[in-house]
């Protein structure tokens, strides 16, 4: 996919001069950017995503591949102005997709630069959410950098912006102010609970969003109340990818009609969609799903079991694959049981069979049980 664009604009990181003379900066300014080390200078092999550390990128460093290697992206730019996690792993999938992604940042730097743990000094969760980015500060209360983040946006295919409702349109970067300049433009929004109703306002990280869809509440020990939080940015990862085929699909229909768009994507929805089943089961019979732990509810055995020294996930979903694992485990005993005859007799007698398979288990290590019999992770 190519988007037409002005010709061949310059980025940072290459022609860095050019870009920044385009943006409004003086001689003077882009000295004095060069010498604090935020922006590359001309003879240097230094990029920055907008920490205020340049990080060096010797030949052959992986962000020096991804920021040559091309892709189904190649010649889109993007410019994001979000932080922490969901706006930023967003632009970032698309960066991995071959996009030029301009991460525009605050004096101070995103929020995401106080979370540790950090490598070099620099967080490694800011890392991550921005790699194969290049970056700018711009205070966008300033009239001079305001400007220049308009010229920015006029040059670009997409932008990214996961500040609270109503923010951007204060600071005058808001979908109508923006389309209006630039047609083309896909502007992507993303927030915890979307841009209309009474919870619209309220800030969100991927932990309040875990609690008020309800997804916590699936998550805990069997025969717990639930409400067990997977503290790995969960939400926010399953926003983003959620998210990037949506502006995959905008770029396409502007190939096709000239027309840019505008995005809106919320956590609480990524999170709803994830218990798309699980919804369903509550609409159909008006239950609630118990927690299952490591388990799934639509099979026995399929969950991690103790063994001597850890953990090892297993699975036998198919008679043929619990047949196979009875004879693994030589259980002869078990296979003979009608009680777990057949899927929906082991599922009735769940907690009896889990039981037993993990007193047999805990035996051995798990790399007993995974490579003489490829049973296990």
């Amino acid at each position: 996919m190519q988007a037409a664009k002005l010709a061949s604009p310059p980025t940072l990181g290459n022609a860095t001069g050019k870009v920044l003379a385009e943006l409004g900066y003086d001689t003077q300014q882009r000295a004095r950017l060069y010498n604090a080390g935020i922006v590359s200078g001309p003879d240097t092999d230094i990029h920055t995503t907008g920490s205020g550390t340049p990080l060096a990128t010797p030949a052959g460093s992986p962000q020096e591949r991804i920021q040559r290697r091309g892709g189904p992206l190649d010649g889109i730019r993007v410019m994001d102005i979000s932080g922490m996690g969901v706006g930023p792993v967003t632009g970032r999938f698309l960066a991995e997709l071959g996009a030029e992604v301009i991460k525009v940042e605050p004096p101070h730097g995103d929020l995401a630069l106080t979370v540790s743990p950090t490598q070099s000094g620099t967080s490694v969760l800011y890392l991550a959410a921005n790699l194969g980015k290049r970056g700018m500060f711009l205070n966008l209360k300033d009239p001079r950098d305001l400007d220049r983040a308009y010229r920015l946006a006029e040059q670009s295919d997409v932008f990214i912006e996961n500040f609270r409702v109503g923010v951007v349109d204060r600071l005058g970067l808001g979908y109508e102010t923006l389309a209006a300049r630039n047609p083309r433009l896909i502007y992507c929004s993303l927030s915890g609970f979307g841009p209309h109703g009474p919870l619209a306002k309220l800030p969100s990280i991927d932990t309040y969003i875990q609690a008020f869809s309800g997804f916590a509440s699936l998550n805990g020990a069997p025969g717990s109340r639930g409400e067990s939080l997977r503290n790995i940015g969960f939400i926010d990862l399953s926003t983003s990818a959620m998210t990037v085929p949506a502006i995959l699909a905008a770029l396409i229909h502007r190939e096709q009609t000239g027309n840019g768009q505008l995005i809106i994507a919320s956590m609480l929805e990524a999170a709803s969609t994830l218990q798309t089943s699980r919804i369903a089961e509550y609409l159909a019979t008006g239950q609630c799903a118990p927690p299952y732990g490591s388990g799934m509810p639509y099979a026995v055995p399929d969950q991690a079991f103790d063994v001597r020294d850890g953990y090892l996930a297993i699975s036998a979903r198919t008679q043929a694959e619990w047949e196979a694992l009875c004879r693994v485990l030589e259980r002869q005993d078990l296979l003979d049981e009608p009680r777990y005859r057949t899927l929906a007799d082991r599922l009735a007698h769940r907690d009896i069979l889990i039981a037993q398979l993990a007193e047999t288990l805990r035996v051995y290590p798990s790399a007993w049980w995974i490579k003489p019999h490829s049973i296990g992770f």
